[in-house]
């Protein structure tokens, strides 16, 4: 058991077991709770085994310009976890979150490339 500090209950996290995008249901020191970010039936999962986010500390409520020169891909019609992805990124650009939106936008594509065979992240070849 890895003893990690808990984030607040509803923050984004990676459940690393199987790369889907959570929230933070509570739990204990071995056993945390997590969610599907639209809602849905919850897992357990190991703390040792959740990716948490960090803030960057930026201020709320503005954005800093950030230039992406490949357009954004869209989400596989009837897929939760595309939807999940990308509105992680938007919710984690619309609070000043850059990085974590960045985080959210590269692991939108690795999921487009390794479940829909979708070009978007050459590095998704062979798995992260």
């Amino acid at each position: 058991m890895v003893d990690k500090a808990s984030p607040d209950v509803g923050s984004p996290v990676i459940d690393m077991t199987t790369g889907r995008l959570a929230e933070f249901g509570g739990g204990t020191a071995d056993r945390w709770r997590l969610r599907p970010v639209l809602g849905g039936a919850g897992w357990e999962v190991r703390p040792e085994d959740v990716w948490l986010t960090e803030p960057l500390g930026l201020p709320r409520g503005g954005s800093v310009p950030h230039p992406d020169p490949e357009p954004d891909p869209e989400p596989v019609d009837g897929c939760d976890e595309c939807v999940d992805w990308r509105w992680a990124e938007r919710l984690a650009t619309d609070a000043g979150e850059l990085s974590e939106a960045a985080d959210c936008r590269v692991l939108f594509r690795r999921h487009l490339a390794v479940r829909h065979g979708e070009a978007g992240d050459p590095h998704a070849e062979g798995g992260p």
